[in-house]
C-alpha cells in the first residue's frame, strides 16, 4: 500500500531552483533512504514533506491526502524527527510527552505514553529530566514523541547523528521493527554503512534531482568485483589501461579501483609489470552502496572513468 507520493516537487528561490520535479513513492512497511550530498536539496524536500515549507510547485499525498488541500488529514499520518528533537531539557521525559500528546490531541494519552516509552526502551529514565538524558537516549524520547500519533509514515532527517556504534545499532532495530510492523519510514542520513543496513530502497539526489532510485538487495545482491591498486605513479597507470581498453577508477593520487574477477588477478599483476608499474599494494573488494553513492555523485571531470 502506497503511503507517500511526492511528484513534481519543486522548490524554487529567487532565480534558483533548490529541488526540481523531484517523483517519489513509499510504501506500508518500507524503509526508504534519501541521500545526497550536503546542499542537494534533502532537508528542503523533507521540509515540503512535512509542510514546514511551501512547494513552488507539485504535491505531497500522505495516505491519499494532499498537504496542500487537505493538510490536517495528512498531517495526522505523519511522525517526524527533522533534525534535533524539540524537548523541554528541563522537564522530565514523561512531562515532556505529555506536553507533546496534549498538543496531539491524543486520546488516552497515559496509556499511549507507556506504549511508546517501551519500545523505546526508557521506562527506567522516564521521569528524570532531559537534561541527565545522552544524546542516545534524547533521540529515542523524540521517536517515542513521534510515534504518539500513531504515524502510518515515519520521516527522519539525520537520526543518528553523533550516535556512538551501540547508539546507531539501537536505533536501526527500532527503526527495522517498526517497518515490520508496517510503518513506512523515510530516512535521510548521511552515514552510507548504516543505510545500506536498514533501507529497503534509496533514492539519491543531487543538484536538487533525483539521479538515481535504487533496490538496495538487488545492489548487494549483485556486488561487482575488483581490485583496488595503489602505485606510485597512478598517472603512468591510467595511460596503460587506457591504450589497452581497460575499464578502472581513479579513487586518489595512487589508488584506483579495476573491474576484474579474482581469477585475473594474477594476470593483471604480470601485465602491469610487464610495463614497468611498481605497485605497493593489490586487493579485491566488492561493491557497496557507498561505492553506488560515490558513482553517481562524482562530478563529471571527477574520479569517475572509464576506457
Amino acid at each position: 500500500m502506497e503511503v507517500l507520493r511526492v511528484s513534481h516537487l519543486t522548490k524554487e528561490i529567487g532565480n534558483k531552483t533548490i529541488v526540481n520535479r523531484v517523483h517519489m513513492q513509499v510504501n506500508e512497511g518500507e524503509v526508504y533512504g534519501f541521500l545526497g550530498p550536503n546542499g542537494a536539496g534533502k532537508t528542503t524536500t523533507i521540509r515540503m514533506i512535512v509542510g514546514l515549507i511551501q512547494a513552488t510547485q507539485g504535491s505531497v499525498r500522505i495516505c491519499g491526502h494532499d498537504i496542500g488541500t487537505d493538510r490536517e488529514k495528512a498531517m495526522k499520518m505523519v511522525g517526524a524527527i527533522v533534525e534535533n528533537p524539540e524537548t523541554y531539557s528541563y522537564l522530565s521525559g514523561y512531562k515532556n510527552l505529555i506536553h507533546y500528546a496534549r498538543l496531539a490531541g491524543i486520546q488516552n494519552k497515559e496509556i499511549r505514553i507507556k506504549e511508546v516509552v517501551a519500545f523505546v526502551k526508557l521506562t527506567d529514565r522516564i521521569h528524570d529530566k532531559v537534561k541527565t538524558y545522552s544524546l542516545g537516549m534524547r533521540q529515542r524520547l523524540g521517536l517515542a514523541q513521534a510515534l504518539l500519533g500513531k504515524p502510518k509514515l515515519l520521516i527522519l532527517d539525520e537520526p543518528t547523528n553523533g550516535l556512538d556504534p551501540e547508539g546507531i545499532r539501537e536505533f536501526r532495530g527500532l527503526v527495522r521493527q517498526l517497518a515490520d510492523q508496517g510503518t513506512a519510514v523515510f530516512v535521510s542520513s548521511h552515514i552510507l554503512k548504516e543505510m545500506e543496513a536498514i533501507c529497503d530502497r534509496i533514492a539519491i539526489i543531487k543538484n536538487g534531482r533525483i539521479i538515481t532510485e535504487q533496490n538496495v538487495a538487488k545492489v548487494l545482491e549483485g556486488q561487482g568485483q575488483k581490485v583496488r591498486i595503489k602505485a606510485d605513479e597512478i598517472k603512468k597507470v591510467e595511460v596503460i589501461l587506457q591504450q589497452n581498453e581497460i575499464s578502472y577508477q581513479v579513487i586518489d593520487h595512487n589508488t584506483m579501483d579495476i573491474p576484474i574477477a579474482e581469477s585475473e588477478v594474477s594476470e593483471l599483476v604480470r601485465f602491469l609489470s610487464m610495463h614497468n608499474v611498481n605497485l605497493r599494494s593489490i586487493e579485491t573488494v566488492k561493491d557497496s552502496l557507498e561505492e553506488l553513492f560515490f558513482n553517481f555523485t562524482a562530478d563529471e571531470e571527477g574520479e569517475k572513468k572509464n576506457a
